[in-house]
């Protein structure tokens, strides 16, 4: 859930959820405005919420941190769920005493022990393996000062050594070997990271990437 006010601001997601035929997205989507010439992303499926006043908790607290499966593949008791969202409020949750009674009841009624068997969306495994394809080498970077760069802009979040933290790791991933896929993210942002695009030179992104890839 999301972490406490002291986690970077640059993680926080938009807070309205998108509302569609009674269904409120479960990563809502962010419009990605690729660099020229980058590739299109390939998306994992997205999930979708039931509507409720507490759909929109879900994705400003829980997903910061967790995928949305974390949470719709669950089905445990009202006071199951309890215990788990006093959890996370241990953990660093900002979540106020009502909010919390708010998403105990939103996920007690949708995803209690009598609710229907989760049924994981996958891939076509064509799709997957155009998302995990390395791409051709991008533009040169300096991988020495990709590293300062990264330290002030990506480590909160991604690790100090790139190695996820409140963020997803980027070495050790296919992104690693995708230069433009990671030059369109850091542009445009993607589901909880913000674009950087009005903020970093596309040749501080090469910088930080020829650093993250440099472990390879």
């Amino acid at each position: 859930m999301r972490a406490a006010a002291t986690f970077v601001a640059a993680f926080a997601l938009v807070a309205g959820a998108v509302v569609a035929a009674g269904f409120v997205r479960a990563r809502p989507a962010r419009p990605t405005v690729a660099p020229p010439g980058a590739a299109s992303l390939t998306a994992m499926p997205e999930l979708a919420l039931p509507e409720g006043d507490a759909a929109g908790l879900v994705v400003e607290r829980c997903q910061v941190c967790h995928a949305a499966t974390m949470v719709t593949e669950q089905r445990l008791s009202e006071p199951g769920w309890r215990a788990e969202v006093e959890k996370m409020r241990h953990f660093g949750a900002s979540l106020e005493d009502d909010e919390a009674a708010s998403l105990v009841t939103y996920l007690a009624e949708n995803y209690g022990v009598e609710a229907a068997p989760f049924v994981e969306e996958r891939l076509d495994p064509r799709e997957a393996g155009a998302f995990v394809a390395p791409e051709p080498a991008g533009p040169p970077g300096d991988a020495a000062r990709g590293e300062s760069l990264y330290a002030a802009n990506c480590a909160t979040c991604h690790g100090d050594a790139a190695q996820g933290l409140r963020g997803p790791a980027l070495r050790g991933r296919p992104v690693e070997r995708q230069p433009r896929r990671f030059g369109a993210v850091v542009h445009g942002g993607l589901r909880s990271m913000p674009s950087f695009g009005e903020l970093m030179p596309a040749a501080d992104e090469a910088d930080i990437y020829a650093w993250v890839a440099a472990a390879r």
